[in-house]
């Protein structure tokens, strides 16, 4: 935890106080969210005294880390908000809680298999005599079914990783204890951030720890079968995240394969998100050519992270080489802007990420006012198909939901503002690229520099946008090329399918082991 702390402090200690940040700004979420943060961290140290210094695996603040960070975030950035009288004017146009499929439901038709360690029949495999053994367990960006026929033919074989019992937490009811003690520390530390008495607030109290942990000791235990390697999706996932940690625990490595936009962020929620967590990654990009992205770069046994590259396959199916179309004036463009920051009130959290969603929407409104008036037409919006609620949708544009390639081609100039997985696919395209840095996400600075050569780019003050808009203005007539797309989304061996790369990497992975 030390590196993790460290990194922490690095990416956090420019912060000003939160009486000196603008009111409901995302400066503001970052402070309070930055003392949620390191409390968990403390709680989580406080934690490990009650094992072995090394062992974390069983560590309800290590399992729990996403939960308790999102509900404590969502709790007290709606206390600050109730506190100093923040006025939703969107209120009294209903709550409606959208049901659309995610991109990944739609995008070439690819459903995301979620297995939750359990193995298909279709999928159950053998592996030769002597040969590896491999289980998985949460979401990916493919069926796992294909990933089983590509290692079956490597003489690679699955077994089941799920039991019928429920899963074991020594020292649980201690450890709970140390939760609902932590509970109360943050509750002090919030009212000190907030500069107001503790009992004015509404309290993140036993009940709300309770509901969390109660759901995690119903999950199923690993089985004592042996594997060589537990292969997961993402480990945000808290059935995928527990199975990982049973896994290190009987000392099995883990392999996780990464998805989305995680690449261009340099933030500090994110080491215990997933980033410390796996002893392998399988990540989007040529990695030896990108920057070294994780400023912890060792898991929390304290193990170098083995790293391999795999191609997004939907960048593959888009990307062209060649100019990019330059673009001066915007007139008699159509555009559609690519939103992901709004309607989101179930998960709020920081620091980096989080706005109420309101104010949000006042941005939209304004950036898509200045759109029609450059194009001289009505934009597009796609808004985010897994967004809690669509109350806070911007009223009278044409929402292109559905198929990410109904975008691609709608617009002849896309605007993005939360670099999210949809960057890489409208970067994949010849078509400019306008990009709106609002300060809901901390990119890496090598990262950064890729996108500017890419995009139009603009840093925005979401709360005053006029200035940032007069900057994009300005940088429309520069050239862009292709300078993130060909390093953080294909590998080198850009035609081979995310299923084949994985295949090899897990093969050589094993190779290498002998």
């Amino acid at each position: 935890m030390c590196g993790i702390r460290s990194d922490f402090h690095r990416l956090t200690n420019d912060f000003l106080p939160l009486e000196q940040c603008a009111p409901f700004s995302p400066q503001a979420y970052n402070a309070i969210a930055s003392v949620v943060l390191e409390s968990i961290y403390t709680c989580i140290d406080r934690i490990s005294s009650l094992f072995d210094p090394n062992t974390y695996y069983y560590n309800l603040g290590v399992i729990l880390y996403k939960e308790l960070l999102s509900e404590t975030c969502t709790h007290y950035f709606g206390e600050y908000e109730r506190i100093f009288n923040f006025v939703d004017p969107c209120l009294d146009r209903g709550h409606f809680i959208s049901r659309q499929p995610g991109f990944s439901e739609t995008f070439f038709h690819k459903l995301s298999v979620k297995t939750s360690g359990i193995i298909m029949p279709l999928v159950r495999t053998v592996a030769k005599p002597g040969g590896a053994r491999i289980g998985w367990a949460g979401t990916t960006t493919f069926p796992w079914s294909g990933l089983a026929l590509g290692l079956v033919r490597r003489g690679i074989g699955f077994t089941s990783i799920q039991a019928e019992d429920c899963v074991v937490i020594p020292e649980s009811q201690a450890q709970i204890t140390i939760l609902y003690q932590w509970a109360d520390d943050l509750h002090l530390a919030v009212a000190e951030a907030l500069n107001t008495p503790p009992q004015s607030l509404n309290k993140f109290d036993s009940k709300r720890i309770a509901s969390i942990v109660e759901p995690m000791l119903s999950l199923p235990r690993m089985v004592d079968n042996p594997i060589d390697l537990l292969i997961t999706g993402s480990l945000g996932e808290i059935d995928a995240r527990l199975y990982a940690l049973q896994a290190q625990a009987r000392k099995i490595p883990v392999m996780t394969i990464y998805h989305g936009a995680f690449y261009a962020y340099d933030e500090p929620w994110w080491p215990l998100y997933e980033n410390a967590l796996p002893d392998i990654k399988i990540m989007y990009g040529q990695v030896d050519k990108q920057y070294i992205r994780d400023s912890v770069n060792t898991n929390l046994a304290g193990k170098s992270i083995r790293i391999y590259s795999r191609s997004d396959s939907h960048v593959q199916a888009i990307y062209k080489e060649g100019e990019i179309h330059q673009v001066s004036l915007l007139r008699g463009l159509k555009a559609v802007h690519l939103s992901a920051g709004g309607g989101w009130q179930k998960q709020r959290y920081g620091p980096y990420r989080d706005v109420h969603p309101a104010t949000y929407l006042k941005w939209q409104e304004a950036l898509l006012i200045w759109l029609e008036k450059q194009t001289g037409k009505r934009p597009y919006v796609r808004l985010h198909p897994k967004r809690d609620e669509t109350r806070y949708d911007p009223v009278g544009y044409t929402n292109i939901g559905g198929d990410m390639l109904d975008v691609l081609d709608a617009a002849d100039v896309y605007v993005i503002d939360f670099p999210t997985t949809s960057l890489a696919y409208i970067s994949a395209t010849k078509k400019p690229v306008l990009f709106f840095d609002i300060g809901l996400r901390r990119l890496h600075s090598e990262a950064l520099r890729a996108i500017q050569g890419r995009c139009h780019y603009a840093e925005v003050d979401l709360m005053a946008p006029e200035a940032g808009f007069e900057t994009m203005h300005h940088d429309l007539s520069r050239e862009c090329s292709h300078t993130f797309v060909p390093t953080y989304c294909l590998s080198e061996n850009s035609g081979q399918s995310e299923v084949e790369a994985v295949s090899d990497a897990v093969s050589r992975l094993f190779k290498a082991a002998r």
